[in-house]
């Protein structure tokens, strides 16, 4: 979740730094267990994806 008013390059850096570290995320609490990357990106979003999050699934080959 981000506003409009965020910029899109601390957006990019936030995503970019969770699904680097997706494999320590989901072991912090069970309820990330079942998370899936591909999924998370596609289903669910109740708001268009911000530009530097956008930015980052490209690069990463995710979307």
């Amino acid at each position: 979740m981000t506003t409009a008013r965020m910029p899109d390059e601390v957006a990019y850096q936030l995503v970019k730094a969770v699904f680097e570290n997706f494999e320590t995320l989901t072991r912090l609490h069970p309820a990330f267990a079942s998370l899936d990357p591909a999924t998370m990106i596609q289903d669910g979003l109740s708001a268009p994806l911000d530009p530097g999050a956008r930015r980052y699934y490209e690069e990463a080959g995710l979307l």
